[in-house]
């Protein structure tokens, strides 16, 4: 069953534009299992997503990931597996906003050699990465160096690109020897919210529709698709659909216990200082 790992909420600032819960209904209309949320430099949608999921009787699992933005690099989405994990994420994501101005964070390969190297939980991060030109693999590989801990992204966007798209990641994919896994590089739940995407891009952007040109995406075809739609999409690479099962379901046990016991319960209560 396809799980989409790549979906940005409200809390992307003015980039995604459907709320955590708008996707949790979604995914259950769809029948889909789990669901990856991974706003960027941060966790802020998970409490708001798992809320949404106790109330529906866990008939979905959360994923706790995060897209982080690297300095002279493509960001990295980050999914942790474990507790160790996602302590270490939440220390990476500290170290992207530390000393930076506000919605200007970065994090370098350096200081993530760091952290790696002395607090517990890189060997059960799993990492995604898009295929560019600046992607740097020898990097990535020394950082992520087990099997099925690093993952190449394939977005398919029916824009006449993804033939190329296509050639682009299966040569990487050969030549580094990692694994390709199929994204929808979520922004919105359904085809509806696309003209509210394109307002938050115009703002962020400081331009109007007239004059948004190729800021806005092509089409609106980022949105939370259907295990049927993606195999149809990827029928040439049924592989890259299905996740690595026992991973998921880790990441997912993992955030239901941080959540028993920590920010979820002052979540649901109000601000720390009322729960103080």
């Amino acid at each position: 069953m396809y799980v989409e790992l790549k979906c940005k909420t409200n809390f992307s600032f003015l980039r995604g534009a459907s709320h955590a819960a708008d996707y949790i209904e979604r995914c259950l209309e769809e029948g889909a299992p789990a669901l990856a949320i991974n706003d960027v430099n941060g966790v802020y949608a998970l409490p708001r997503a798992y809320e949404a999921i106790k109330k529906c009787n866990h008939q979905v699992k959360l994923i706790s990931s995060s897209e982080v933005t690297i300095a002279d690099h493509p960001p990295l989405i980050l999914i942790a597996r474990t507790r160790k994990a996602y302590g270490l994420m939440c220390r990476i994501l500290t170290q992207v906003h530390a000393g930076k101005e506000k919605g200007e964070g970065y994090i370098t390969f350096s200081e993530m050699h760091y952290l790696f190297e002395n607090f517990q939980g890189a060997s059960e991060l799993i990492c995604l990465v898009d295929v560019t030109a600046k992607t740097n693999y020898e990097i990535l590989k020394e950082l992520f160096p087990y099997e099925k801990q690093l993952y190449l992204t394939l977005c398919r966007y029916l824009d006449g690109m993804d033939k190329q798209r296509t050639r682009e990641v299966k040569s990487a994919s050969e030549k580094y020897t990692l694994p390709i896994v199929a994204t929808n590089d979520v922004h919105y739940h359904a085809p509806q919210r696309r003209p509210l995407q394109d307002c938050l891009t115009c703002i962020r952007e400081g331009v109007n529709i007239e004059t948004a040109g190729f800021h806005l995406f092509g089409n609106d075809e980022r949105y939370l698709k259907s295990d049927k739609q993606m195999r149809k999409l990827f029928r040439d690479l049924p592989e890259a659909i299905t996740p690595p099962k026992k991973s998921m379901n880790a990441a997912h046990l993992i955030y239901q216990k941080l959540n028993t016991r920590t920010h979820m319960n002052l979540f649901l209560k109000g601000t720390r200082q009322n729960h103080i």
